[in-house]
């Protein structure tokens, strides 16, 4: 526990800075640059985040950060418990994965407000309407290599679409060519079998 605690700080003492990109003059750069970083700090917490991510490396031999597009705050980022994560069990890397699933939880009222279409199915259930506080677990599925997400609650489809993360009438918007999971994996280093470095 010493030894991770103490590497941490070592690991992340100096987190990636942002970048812009675009046709900006330097003083525009600079200044968007500048403020980009002080929201990195304080906003966003990127330190903290890489902090935990790399703490549940250490643990877990896997550290999982997930990003996603929210219309009121721009990007944002979460680190994900690999016990809550799957993956496709014949993908070696995640360019070969098919498909990744994630176990949510959330309250119930939450979940008929981020789902108002599927309300009165989802009111089928129970804790949907006798307890709108209850914490309720569903599943957040990617597949065709993350080009589309669907959410399931018991039985129930959910909401089914394309990427959310994607700009798809501005491809200039976007920070990647094509569709991926909205996942980033620090793996274990491999020994070219199914051993991780802590086995050697």
């Amino acid at each position: 526990f010493t030894d991770i605690e103490t590497a941490i700080p070592i690991i992340t003492a100096e987190p990636p800075e942002p970048s812009v990109v675009g046709s900006f003059d330097n003083q525009s750069r600079n200044l968007l640059q500048v403020g980009l970083k002080i929201a990195y700090e304080v906003k966003y917490k990127i330190q903290q985040k890489l902090q935990k991510l790399v703490r549940q490396w250490f643990w877990n031999r896997i550290g999982i950060w997930k990003y996603r597009w929210d219309k009121n705050n721009g990007f944002t980022t979460e680190c994900v418990l690999s016990k809550n994560m799957g993956f496709d069990p014949r993908a070696t890397c995640k360019e070969d994965c098919e498909f990744m699933w994630e176990n949510l939880e959330d309250t119930a009222e939450n979940i008929l407000a981020k789902f108002p279409k599927k309300k009165k199915e989802l009111e089928r259930y129970g804790d949907f309407k006798a307890n709108p506080k209850a914490k309720v677990k569903y599943l957040e599925f990617w597949g065709g290599n993350g080009e589309w997400v669907a959410w399931k609650y018991q039985d129930l489809i959910i909401d089914k679409k394309k990427n959310p993360n994607l700009d798809y009438e501005n491809a200039q918007n976007n920070l990647f060519k094509q569709p991926e999971f909205p996942y980033i994996l620090l793996n274990v280093f491999k020994g070219g079998d199914e051993t991780g470095v802590y086995d050697e």
